[in-house]
């Protein structure tokens, strides 16, 4: 028995190795594609982009005000791996709002967006109806007053000053600095002034569709009153005055094109370090240095946008026994989308989860808007396993799609063709759709993809999101798939040659076995898994959020054929995990959790409770720490286990330069019928990044 331990322990030191020298290919699957930063009228929109199924649990306000905690699980349609944290590379054009965003997982299964903004504003959440999209939008704080006697008394001096500048010297540019100053205090008696006269004086200056924008803003806020009045009237001259100039404009000579580029992104490098000790006998386990750059250009005109990005780097394995640099690419594509003509697309090396496509793939995505309704996709590619690998052209694939929608306001369907190619073999034949159903309150998106050469469904997915309240919001998801994905590639797995090396490609395969043979080897390592979830969130007050979440899990039994054992069902394997989040408890700006998990299997059951905090050591030093504790207790073996999982996170951040530094560690007591046995892991992460 002691001997099955060590070499299930010897198993989880190699598995460990594998898991940090994956954290360079987990940069390439990051689930926040980017964040675009739009003004929407007086309102700002900042679009999150997601690169998997997300659904939104509820969010946190920072006690600060300008930050803000958003809670996200996300559902894979491909294998799971950990991720570290992501800092979201963000497009603004609404003058440096966004100071910072963030995704990070703590293990739990709770996904977080760690939002920071340069003022306060109003939020509010509304996700996409594919839930690939979060749409946040930012609205001014209702007017209160939070101004200090001596910011009051400041504004009044300020007012003065900008009258004597409008009116008597008529420098407009030294008043509007002035009404500015007093709009960037905190809300007080002079604010609805400042902001009509701020109007003015962009009137008196001839920038009319500015004038236009400080008013609407005016009137968003002030909606009523005498100044509401003036300044609609100023508002509606503006408006006709605008009009009539335009159209002599476009009479006489024709309209320049606005056009804006944008070069952003980030270079990073970082140092991962595993140490793993058994019984005092310790081992260098990972030793990984990860270098990444994402680099964007955006170019925009008034009706269509361009987009180019490359994101790569390599990891250098610092090991003596394995010392080798692998170079990855995790997306390189250009962008195109034209609104006038309703064009959209997309070549080269990219992320998709819709048109039967399942993942990372090099190759193509052109989509065009037959009606404002209706819409016909074209995609075909290479798909690609890891960001490692470069083009592989032994497996390709083609696939056409339509979308509809949305009609009565809250209804969107899908239906895509995908045909698969391994060699000479037909590795996937998919069709399927999706249908969405969205409202403030409720939103469905229900997935389905059938394979029609196996006969098999690949994935069967139900999302429901419901908003009972404006504090409670539930969540459910049912599951059914193949696992891994169906494809004539599963084949492989577990095959080797006579001199026992791994047979890597399905034309190798066809040596040994014939066409038949090998698809029916795909189906008896392809598993099925079902999965049922519920989860809810409920915030308390605007300070204190609950969230839980009920998961049931199963995995179907395989078939022995090919020299390949047969894997046993897993049987019903339930999960339960609740946690309370707080913002201000520690600090001024923190975001502490403390929750409880369990679980049960067939081979074992635990129980244990977490707790973390996240908060501002001041402007530039950021602290997150993290403690859990576990038990375990295996049913077929004598055997218990204590663990401790304690995490500290340092982070520096200046400008738009981040440093970070982190500790993690799990210390493990077993006790065995006739034996006991302590290990202990210790890894560092080590890294710096730098945005552009």
């Amino acid at each position: 028995m002691v001997n099955a331990l060590r070499q299930s322990m010897s198993l989880l030191i190699v598995l460990i190795g594998m898991a940090l020298f994956a954290q360079a290919e987990a940069a390439g699957l990051m689930v926040v594609d980017e964040a675009v930063v739009v003004k929407k009228g007086t309102n700002i929109e900042i679009r999150v982009q997601f690169n998997e199924l997300i659904q939104s649990m509820g969010y946190s306000r920072g006690s600060v005000g300008s930050r803000f905690y958003i809670d996200l699980r996300r559902n894979r349609l491909t294998n799971p791996i950990e991720l570290p944290e992501q800092v979201v590379n963000v497009s603004s054009d609404s003058d440096a709002l966004v100071k910072m965003i963030t995704y990070s997982e703590d293990g739990d299964g709770f996904g977080r967006l760690d939002i920071s903004l340069s003022r306060v504003y109003e939020m509010s959440l509304e996700m996409s109806p594919d839930l690939r999209e979060l749409v946040i939008t930012l609205v001014q704080p209702s007017n209160q007053m939070s101004a200090t006697p001596a910011q009051e008394e400041l504004a009044k001096e300020l007012m003065s000053k900008a009258r004597r500048e409008l009116i008597d010297t008529r420098d407009f540019k030294a008043a509007l600095s002035l009404y500015q100053r007093v709009l960037g205090l905190p809300p007080n008696t002079k604010s609805q002034d400042a902001l009509e006269y701020l109007g003015l004086v962009h009137e008196r200056m001839g920038e009319r569709e500015e004038a236009i924008r400080v008013y609407d803003h005016y009137l968003n806020n002030y909606p009523e009153g005498d100044g509401a009045d003036r300044v609609s009237q100023r508002r509606i001259s503006l408006i006709t005055a605008t009009e009539v100039q335009k159209q002599r404009r476009r009479e006489s000579t024709p309209v320049a094109e606005s056009s804006n580029l944008q070069v952003y992104g980030s270079v990073s490098q970082y140092y991962y370090r595993n140490n793993y000790t058994v019984n005092d006998e310790t081992q260098l386990t990972a030793s990984l240095l990860a270098t990444n750059a994402d680099i964007l250009a955006r170019y925009r005109t008034d009706h269509s946008e361009s987009l180019t990005r490359f994101s790569g780097g390599y990891a250098h394995n610092l090991l003596e026994q394995d010392k080798d640099r692998s170079t990855y690419v995790s997306a390189a594509y250009a962008d195109y989308h034209d609104e006038d003509i309703g064009l959209e697309g997309r070549v080269g090396r990219q992320n998709s989860s819709r048109d039967g496509v399942l993942g990372r793939f090099d190759g193509i995505r052109v989509a065009y808007d037959i009606t404002k309704k209706s819409q016909v996709a074209f995609v075909a590619g290479y798909p690609v396993n890891t960001s490692y690998e470069g083009l592989d052209t032994d497996r390709k694939f083609t696939g056409i799609s339509m979308n509809f929608g949305p009609y009565w306001d809250a209804w969107e369907f899908s239906l895509y063709g995908l045909n698969q190619t391994a060699n000479d073999l037909t590795d996937r034949q998919a069709v399927g759709g999706e249908v969405r159903y969205f409202d403030p309150s409720l939103s469905v998106v229900s997935l389905l993809d059938y394979d029609v050469f196996f006969d098999e469904i690949n994935i069967g997915l139900l999302l429901v999101t419901w908003n009972l309240t404006d504090s409670t919001t539930m969540n459910a998801t049912a599951d059914v798939r193949k696992l891994p994905i169906l494809t004539t590639q599963n084949s492989l797995q577990g095959q080797i040659t006579l001199d026992f090396q791994a047979i890597l490609s399905t034309s190798d395969l066809q040596n040994f076995y014939s066409d038949k043979e090998i698809y029916q080897l795909a189906k008896d390592r392809s598993a099925e898994s079902h999965s049922l979830s519920l989860g809810i969130s409920h915030a308390f007050n605007s300070r204190y959020r609950m969230s839980s979440d009920v998961n049931v899990f199963n995995i179907s039994s395989t078939t022995e054929s090919g020299g390949v054992l047969a894997q046993p069902a897993s049987g019903n394997q339930y999960f339960v995990n609740t946690q309370i989040i707080g913002t201000g408890i520690i600090s001024e700006a923190d975001i502490t959790h403390v929750g409880a998990r369990w679980s049960q299997s067939q081979s074992a059951s635990s129980q244990g409770v977490y707790a973390g905090s996240r908060f501002l050591l001041n402007k530039q030093w950021r602290l997150s720490t993290r403690l859990a504790v576990d038990q375990v207790q295996w049913t077929f073996i004598e055997k218990k286990q204590l663990r401790y999982s304690p995490k500290v996170r340092v982070e520096y951040h200046k400008s738009r330069f981040q440093s970070d530094l982190e500790f993690g560690s799990q210390f493990s007591n077993s006790e065995l019928a006739d034996d006991s046995e302590q290990s202990w892991s210790l890894f560092t992460v080590l890294g710096v990044r730098l945005e552009f």
